[in-house]
């Protein structure tokens, strides 16, 4: 039955029943003076006429009605009472970690709140679907992912093996070899941690807070590219501005962040000149190319490496970039807590 129908029915029942408990009472008071005056010879003259009668009799008629108040304020107790229920389930929805259990409904009668709480049962069960749905993709992610490590690490570390035979041959000195070492170590552990369409933000991953030493970051960085910039006539000038800089983060993700800095500086500033400052609480990495259009290329992948790790480092970043260069700034203004 519909709300609608409930409230038009109580209202005409509390219409009918006012007359009716009214003539109800006063027939009850008159079978009681008419069985006091037979059995108990009791002669009672004009009995509505102020007498304690008509008091009990308004009383009576009055207690009635305040019963009926109390059940109709019990239906509405109810009644707010099965809202608030499904306040509660559709907030345990948005905000708990867990999905709730469904909203008892009974079968026989149903209004529009029942029919509500139907919809929101049907919801829960939609939401359970996805979850499993999703648990199930998230682990074939994993599977194939681990998958692809292993087929991944398998020839980089033949390719190991190889570059050490590679240099027991040919009398290459340790020194010499130990970039091409640290980049297999590098691609290996990156290659762990990457996820299939999500690979490129740092956002779907688990990170923690750990002291990470940003000159030796920095310098490992620079040492790996070195050769490359050598190449291309790049000339590194690396500035130390305090001893010992450390910042809250992983190793591996201040390592991706100065290697895409470093990437796009490498492959498209065309400069002649990279100049790196390191203070305690900012990172200055200036070139002297030919800069870049920041609206244009602000969704590439490099740059959206770049953001990603910096926002999730709470790094403020700024990117300046004409014609006369490019100078891209890290500020860590919660540095106080890391040392």
């Amino acid at each position: 039955m519909s709300l609608k129908r409930k409230y038009f029915r109580v209202m005409i029942i509390g219409l009918i029943s006012i007359p009716v408990i009214f003539i109800i009472v006063n027939y009850m008071m008159l079978a009681t003076i008419l069985f006091s005056e037979r059995f108990f010879k009791v002669e009672i003259k004009d009995p509505f006429n102020g007498t304690i009668l008509t008091f009990i009799t308004y009383m009576l008629f009055f207690m009635i009605l305040f019963g009926l108040v109390l059940l109709g304020s019990r239906y509405i107790k109810q009644i707010t009472q099965r809202i608030n229920d499904m306040e509660k389930t559709v907030k345990l929805i948005a905000y708990a970690d867990k999905l709730p259990e469904k909203i008892l409904v009974k079968n026989h009668r149903q209004d529009e709140i029942d029919e509500l709480g139907l919809s929101i049962n049907i919801l829960i069960d939609r939401l359970r679907y996805k979850e499993i749905e999703l648990q199930e993709r998230i682990n074939s992610e994993q599977n194939h992912i681990s998958q692809i490590s292993h087929d991944v690490n398998t020839p980089l570390t033949a390719l190991r093996l190889e570059l050490f035979q590679l240099s027991q041959q040919y009398c290459i000195e340790d020194e010499d070899i130990e970039i091409s070492y640290e980049r297999i170590d590098y691609i290996s552990k990156l290659i762990k941690s990457i996820s299939i369409d999500r690979m490129e933000n740092i956002n779907y991953f688990y990170t923690f807070n750990n002291k990470v030493n940003i000159n030796e970051i920095t310098k490992k960085v620079l040492e790996k590219w070195r050769y490359l910039l050598n190449k291309k006539a790049i000339d590194i000038q690396f500035e130390i501005l305090d001893k010992e800089v450390i910042w809250l983060g992983e190793n591996l993700w201040y390592e991706r962040l100065f290697e895409n800095i470093i990437s796009n500086i490498y492959e498209h500033s065309d400069a002649n000149n990279i100049r790196v400052i390191i203070m305690n609480t900012r990172v200055s990495v200036k070139d002297d190319g030919i800069g870049f259009n920041l609206v244009k290329h602000k969704d590439s992948n490099g740059l959206s490496i770049i953001h990603n790790i910096a926002e999730r480092f709470s790094l403020d970043l700024s990117i300046t970039s004409n014609n006369e260069g490019t100078n891209i700034t890290l500020c860590n203004n919660h540095v106080q807590n890391a040392t």
